[in-house]
């Protein structure tokens, strides 16, 4: 082989490998983990109905097994920050604070609210009526719960 052509096969080959390595990179999966300040956002399409008619939507998440090191923190997370992107679907945020507990949380409930203040009506729908969702929360914050030595009357 000519030194021309073997200088061409060369220069597609590191020019292949750069852009292929290029977008391996950019189709990186989102987070699978959440950490305290993250928000962690879903979104939320609903169909039929009276779809039109929702003000708001909100998520709780449950964390079945906080771990024992963590006595008193959060294991549970109802988020009410959503906000309308298009027709039919809401985003809902929540962002980690410093006091949840490390595990996984189950998507266990969305709600939906209807119309305005003194006139709204919300509408739950259970893990059964949408696709199960869980996220990983890892809070690297412990504590170890004191005894009480002594309790004294005055």
């Amino acid at each position: 082989m000519n030194s021309s052509l073997t200088s061409k096969m060369s220069l597609f080959m590191v020019l292949a490998a750069v852009l292929f390595c290029g977008s391996a990179k950019a189709q990186a999966p989102a987070a699978t983990e959440y950490h305290p300040g993250d928000t962690l956002k879903i979104s939320v399409t609903f169909e039929g109905g009276d779809t039109d008619k929702i003000t708001a939507v909100s998520m709780y998440l449950v964390n079945s097994k906080p771990p024992v090191d963590q006595p008193g923190f959060q294991s549970d997370v109802r988020s009410r920050d959503s906000k309308q992107i298009s027709p039919n679907t809401f985003e809902i945020s929540y962002t980690i604070p410093e006091n949840i507990a490390s595990g996984e949380y189950h998507l266990n409930d969305i709600t939906a609210s209807f119309f305005k203040a003194a006139d709204r009506v919300n509408l739950s729908y259970g893990p059964s009526e949408f696709p199960a969702k869980a996220f990983t929360i890892k809070n690297s914050k412990t504590l170890v719960k004191p005894k009480i030595k002594d309790v004294r009357m005055p």
